[in-house]
């Protein structure tokens, strides 16, 4: 897309701003067919324009030098400069009044949560696409177990299989839904949206200590918190990284749409609300942690795409390699944990048992202490709470495989244990990205505070449903009193390094 690089580099040669231009991925260009001559480009730019190729020692090594004899002595960058340069450099190429609004919050920012809420609706509410298919695909699932169960004879095997084809058949269930969410992000990458609306939410990200740039870690966490760790690498200044991370680790990937839906679905006709609810409520506390991590401010900087259809051909290819993804991870981790399971239940210290008797059963009563302050005495629903520290889908795997009529739960019990699946860390694939981007330390802190404030989360919100109004009162003092202790920290911060800047 050379016409919509060269955008941003006129803009900068308009204000005298002393450049090297670097061409890249062009071996992948002449590929196609296309045709470059990097040193005419460079004439008519007036300007030192490279070929560089990152792969090679020696390309970069020259384009280091031509960068070494710019001169810099006069020009002058800061974070307003930058806007208003990124504002001038999108307005001069384009010639439509549509396009300019996307630059201002007050047109962007609604129209992206209208787009979100299409989404959540198209992809949860009763009658719709994503909800349809659910139900088709969990009653083939339910014919399945039943044919498996009437076939084989030997209780072990029976069990193992009734699990495999339970947990498996409950977590694949909602591919349609996340085939929704995923299309839909494909959709704002492709269309050039996303880094529209990173320049549009830079000023809200700032009231939490980060930049626009974190926009797309952020909306590509909604999809696995996992990618969007190692996505935070290109941010330049690491405490802006570690300040993204932190937020990323609160955020509902799409894992744990299928552990919100089971429990719901066992609560209401319709889970559509209390969805957005638990994933409104992953959000806040997400960003609300970002203000912990607050060590002083980034500049913004960024291209702003063109705006134009995705390519729908390749974005049906790239939702292909999502969904793939998703089942090679569901195939392989689902079904051996399954299987385990499935044999650990049937199985004593003495020989073939009930589930009750099992040694699945012995070494959770163990673990299950820790969740009666929250109202469960079941450790069944204990057990399915940690598994997913390995990975989201086993709670759905267990879930589905110990409770097929439902999760027995009453709403007293179902709030604490929802809150609990929404603020506990993400899976283990998560916590080494963060070790490899951050340190193990870093991690090992990130996840051990979160689970400890997950806890005491569940605990706080049993209370409330417990003993009602009072209650509910002392929470939102608290709350309030803790905001307004954090956020006048954090602005104290900020003054402090102003004043040292």
């Amino acid at each position: 897309y050379l016409e919509r690089g060269l955008r941003l580099t006129r803009a900068l040669l308009r204000m005298n701003v002393p450049l090297v231009l670097a061409v890249t991925m062009c071996d992948k260009f002449r590929k196609r067919g296309g045709k470059i001559d990097c040193k005419r480009l460079g004439e008519a730019l007036s300007l030192s324009c490279l070929e560089v190729n990152a792969l090679k020692k020696w390309s970069v090594e020259e384009f280091l030098q031509s960068l070494r004899a710019l001169n810099r002595k006069d020009v002058k960058w800061s974070g307003v400069y930058k806007k208003e340069l990124l504002q001038e450099a999108y307005a001069k190429g384009r010639a439509g009044r549509f396009s300019e609004r996307l630059l201002r919050p007050s047109f962007a920012l609604p129209i992206f949560f209208l787009f979100v809420i299409a989404v959540f609706w198209f992809t949860f509410a009763s009658g719709m696409p994503g909800a349809v298919m659910k139900t088709f695909i969990e009653g083939k699932t339910a014919l399945f177990r039943r044919f498996c169960a009437e076939k084989i004879t030997l209780p072990v095997l029976r069990t193992a299989v009734d699990c495999v084809v339970g947990g498996i058949g409950g977590v694949l269930a909602f591919l349609p839904q996340i085939a929704c969410i995923y299309a839909a992000l494909i959709c704002l990458e492709e269309s050039g949206m996303l880094s529209v609306l990173s320049y549009a939410t830079d000023g809200f990200f700032s009231l939490f200590s980060m930049t626009g740039k974190s926009v797309f870690s952020i909306l590509l966490g909604y999809g696995c918190v996992t990618a969007a760790i190692f996505s935070t690498r290109t941010l330049e200044d690491k405490r802006a990284q570690a300040r993204t991370v932190g937020c990323l680790f609160f955020l509902p990937c799409s894992a744990k749409f299928p552990v919100y839906l089971t429990v719901l679905s066992a609560l209401f006709d319709n889970a559509f609300w209390g969805a957005v609810l638990l994933y409104a409520l992953g959000t806040l506390v997400g960003l609300f942690a970002a203000i912990l991590f607050y060590r002083g401010e980034e500049e913004f900087v960024a291209e702003i795409a063109d705006i134009s259809f995705p390519n729908v051909f390749f974005a049906l290819n790239k939702l292909r390699f999502l969904l793939k993804q998703f089942i090679i991870k569901v195939g392989v981790s689902v079904f051996l944990f399954s299987l385990a399971i499935g044999v650990l239940s049937s199985l004593s210290w003495r020989g073939v048992c009930g589930v009750e008797e099992s040694i699945l059963a012995d070494i959770c009563r163990w673990i299950t202490p820790m969740f009666y302050p929250m109202g469960i005495k079941d450790w069944r629903l204990a057990f399915a709470a940690v598994s997913g520290f390995l990975a989201k889908e086993n709670t759905v795997a267990i879930l589905q495989t110990f409770f097929p009529e439902g999760v027995p739960l009453t709403l007293e019990g179902a709030f604490p244990y929802l809150v609990l699946l929404a603020l506990l860390p993400p899976c283990v694939s998560a916590l080494s990205a963060c070790a490899a981007e951050l340190g193990k330390k870093r991690s090992a802190r990130y996840a051990l505070a979160q689970t400890v404030a997950a806890f005491l989360g569940a605990y706080a919100v049993y209370c409330i449903m417990r003993f009602g109004w009072g209650a509910w009162c002392v929470a939102a003092c608290l709350v309030v009193a803790l905001g307004g202790l954090f956020w006048k920290s954090a602005r104290k911060k900020r003054k402090n390094e102003r004043r040292k800047t």
